[in-house]
């Protein structure tokens, strides 16, 4: 039974999809001009992992498990453009 719980574990995402897809694209909105400073990049990641209540260690997580099932970033991109697209202005980056 152990066995079977740790591997059906296993398989499962650390973080909520919606989730992931909320703390990646506040990510991805990190201005381009400030990624020469890597102090304020880790201060900025540390705030939206703090804004969505996760860890650095579960996002790297879900990085990997997304990175091991390829079609899944497919409709994860998919859905991240819908939801960005939905909005009529920049609020989704607040």
């Amino acid at each position: 039974m152990f066995l079977f719980l740790l591997f059906a574990c296993k398989d499962k995402p650390p973080v909520d999809e919606h989730k992931f897809m909320l703390v990646y694209i506040d990510l991805i909105s990190f201005p381009d001009t400030l990624y020469n400073q890597p102090e304020m990049f880790e201060k900025f990641k540390e705030d939206v992992f703090a804004k969505y209540g996760i860890k650095k260690e579960d996002y790297k997580k879900m990085v990997e498990y997304y990175n091991s099932k390829p079609e899944l970033w497919e409709q994860f991109f998919q859905k991240a453009i819908e939801y960005v697209e939905a909005k009529s202005d920049s609020s989704f980056l607040n």
